[in-house]
């Protein structure tokens, strides 16, 4: 004589829901933050200034730049309006600030004009990590919580190779 057990199990629909859950939450959290970065590296440079005064047109119409180590102030605006945020899906969990001018590279590194304003060592990414850091109990599940350390998609930037 022989006897059959069969177990049904939800546990994979269920655990299934739950990553899908989780990766929207995700999703927006990290749209959230990058977008943050973004306005935060906007401000940054709307608001630096310093610098010395330079003529920059023939008319007589003056820029004041920003110091070294400070983000680079704003001139004609380009740069500004280049920053755009490449948004995270459940599916892929990764948001990005993306700047194509290509003299971004000369103002982040140290060596040359070093105006920091999307790097680590960077005024808005610092803020950035803060406020991702007090928002990351939104995207919670039970005591599995994303902290800064999680959230590496923020610092890619792309230059366009001449």
């Amino acid at each position: 004589m022989a006897i059959k057990v069969k177990v049904k199990s939800k546990m994979k629909q269920k655990t299934d829901k739950a990553m899908d859950m989780y990766e929207q939450k995700a999703s927006i959290h990290l749209n959230n933050v990058a977008n943050m970065f973004k306005n935060y590296a906007s401000k940054a440079m709307l608001a630096s200034t310093g610098g010395r005064v330079y003529v920059v047109t023939k008319a007589g119409k003056t820029h004041t730049a920003s110091v070294k180590g400070n983000p680079p102030a704003k001139n004609t605006g380009t740069l500004i309006e280049s920053l755009y945020v490449e948004k995270a899906t459940p599916k892929r969990l990764v948001a990005q600030l993306i700047t194509e001018e290509k003299y971004a590279k000369h103002l982040e590194d140290e060596q040359g004009l070093d105006r920091p304003f999307m790097s680590r060592r960077s005024s808005p990414y610092k803020e950035t990590q803060k406020y991702a850091e007090k928002k990351y109990k939104d995207i919670s599940i039970g005591d599995l919580k994303i902290t800064w350390a999680f959230i590496l998609l923020i610092y890619k930037q792309y230059y366009t190779q001449p």
